[in-house]
């Protein structure tokens, strides 16, 4: 038979083998997250290293000349934006070049009857712009007209037949209402280079 005491002996050999296991086991989860977020936080420092890390060389002067000889030899247009410091050896521009409205004004629309006489005249605003990319079309709504490289001054909007032209020398072509900007087709801008 058992006495108190080995029952207390038994319960508190029990208790502390049990209290081990449950340590241990908490020791060897926490070491296994561990070291998956290392493995973790290492792939992703991989991909994208820490700003510290990465080491620009130093521009020298010798550098700086080699850099000047590249741009001049590229035959830039303007070079004046260009700013070299010997704490970086990156271009900097001073604006970044969008579009710019040239002129605007009013221009009659003639609409044309069956025989091609003018019955009445209408107006509407157009603008000419300007793009850095020489875009060459037009966005046509109800209240304007915008128009990329052609001169406001060379053309003439005649409607026949419910659709609007745009003639610009003895050219013509048809334009169609749209918030998009359209090019112009390229037998329009042959004829009219």
């Amino acid at each position: 038979m058992l006495t108190r005491r080995k029952k207390q002996l038994i319960l508190s050999f029990s208790l502390g083998f049990f209290i081990g296991i449950a340590v241990s086991a908490c020791v060897a989860y926490f070491g296994v997250i561990r070291q998956f977020t290392e493995t973790q936080i290492g792939k992703i420092n991989e991909i994208f290293p820490e700003k510290d890390t990465l080491e620009l060389p130093k521009p020298t002067p010798t550098n700086n000349q080699k850099l000047k000889e590249k741009i001049t030899n590229k035959n830039l247009v303007d070079t004046s934006d260009i700013i070299l410091t010997n704490d970086s050896a990156d271009i900097v521009t001073d604006e970044i070049q969008t579009d710019v409205m040239i002129t605007q004004g009013i221009i009659n629309i003639s609409h044309l009857d069956d025989s091609l006489n003018i019955v009445t005249q209408t107006e509407i605003k157009v603008e000419q712009w300007e793009n850095p990319m020489h875009f060459i079309g037009y966005r046509l709504n109800k209240e304007k007209l915008v128009i990329y490289g052609i001169d406001i001054n060379d053309i003439e909007l005649i409607k026949y037949e419910g659709v609007l032209y745009l003639i610009v020398a003895d050219n013509k072509i048809a334009l169609q209402p749209t918030e998009d900007f359209l090019h112009f087709s390229n037998s329009f801008l042959k004829r009219n280079n």
